[in-house]
């Protein structure tokens, strides 16, 4: 897939562009590790310097505190660990 073809598809699933990258903040756009079973938001999706696709991911830690924040845990999920990761569908 060309960057071109990838940037296009990304943006006609609903990501909205930015300088450094494509956006897709929803709360229903959920990952599953396949292995662990622990699921992420997937925050935004960035090429790396050899113009591949990386995921940036987030998942709360801890409930939110009396301040209201919730604590996040961020990850990066290169394009060569796709496969390791599946959607979760809300039925």
């Amino acid at each position: 897939m060309t960057s071109k073809l990838f940037i296009e598809s990304l943006l006609a699933l609903g990501g909205k562009k930015k300088k450094d990258g494509i956006d897709f903040l929803s709360s229903s756009l959920l990952i599953r590790d396949k292995a662990s079973r622990v699921e992420y938001t997937v925050g935004k999706i960035v090429t790396d310097e050899n113009g591949k696709p990386v995921v940036l991911c987030y998942r709360y830690y801890m409930p939110k505190g009396s301040n209201g924040d919730a604590k996040k845990v961020f990850i990066r999920i290169p394009s060569e660990d796709f496969t390791k990761y599946e959607p979760v569908w809300d039925l």
